[in-house]
Order: structure tokens, then C-alpha cells, then sequence
């Protein structure tokens, strides 16, 4: 069961901002802390130290909060959840699904914002399918 995991700087700081879409039942479970990971089914370019932006898409379809990124492990989707630590649900397993590869992204210190913003405050037209780097986000 090999792995790979990303590593922050020496320095700790913030290094990109990413805009992810995400489900907003997934979304509340992150800002909750009952939902340590968010997986993607592609090796993901986001590393350790990253700030993300979460949009919920619809209903909600706005930014509602942000997470810094913890580690990132790509692995077989297969066993993606063997290597994260934590047993995905049934909605996670059926989106994973058929995928060669998967990334399990740890959410560190997730914060719903009190006012959600929409995606074209960070210079977005759209929200991403799954992900997109922002240069706005302040």
C-alpha cells in the first residue's frame, strides 16, 4: 500500500489558496470537525500549508469558510481510506468509485465564515467542477 504525503515549509505559512467545491452536507460535516478529510478523486496539486476556500455548491452556492490544508496522501482510491485513517461513508466510497488514484486532504481548523461571499470576490466567472487556485483571496 504505497503513499505519498506533502510536507509544509519550515516556516509554517500559508503558501497557495484554492477554491474547492464541495458538498454542503460534507461541508458542515468539515466545519463540524466530524469530517477530518476531503477526498478528490485525482492526485490533487494542493501541499501541505495551503489555505482552501470551501464553496458549497447548491443549494448554498457560495464561499462559506476556509481550512488549512494538513497533509495530503494519494494512494489507490482503493485504499485511500486505509492510508487517511478514517473509514469513508457510503457517499465518499460511491464517489471514489471506479478511480485509480484518489487524494485525501486534511482539513486543519476549519472556519465557517458569518457572511458567505460568491466566487467572483476571489476572480472566479464560475465555481471550479473540483478545484481551482485563487489570487484575490486576500
Amino acid at each position: 500500500m504505497g503513499w505519498e504525503s506533502t510536507r509544509t515549509s519550515m516556516s509554517g505559512e500559508i503558501k497557495r489558496t484554492w477554491l474547492l467545491s464541495i458538498h454542503p452536507g460534507f461541508a458542515r460535516a468539515l466545519y463540524a470537525g466530524d469530517k477530518r478529510y476531503e477526498y478528490r478523486r485525482r492526485r490533487v496539486n494542493l501541499a501541505t500549508g495551503d489555505r482552501v476556500l470551501v464553496y458549497e455548491s447548491a443549494p448554498v452556492s457560495a464561499v462559506t469558510g476556509e481550512f488549512k490544508v494538513g497533509e495530503v496522501r494519494v494512494a489507490a482510491a482503493a485504499v485511500i481510506d486505509v492510508i487517511a485513517g478514517v473509514p469513508l461513508d457510503h457517499l465518499e466510497a460511491a464517489y471514489l468509485e471506479g478511480a485509480s488514484t484518489a487524494s485525501a486532504i486534511e482539513a486543519m481548523n476549519p472556519i465557517r465564515w458569518q457572511h458567505a461571499e460568491s466566487v467572483q470576490a476571489y476572480g472566479l466567472a464560475r465555481p471550479p467542477v473540483s478545484y481551482a487556485r485563487v489570487y484575490d483571496a486576500g
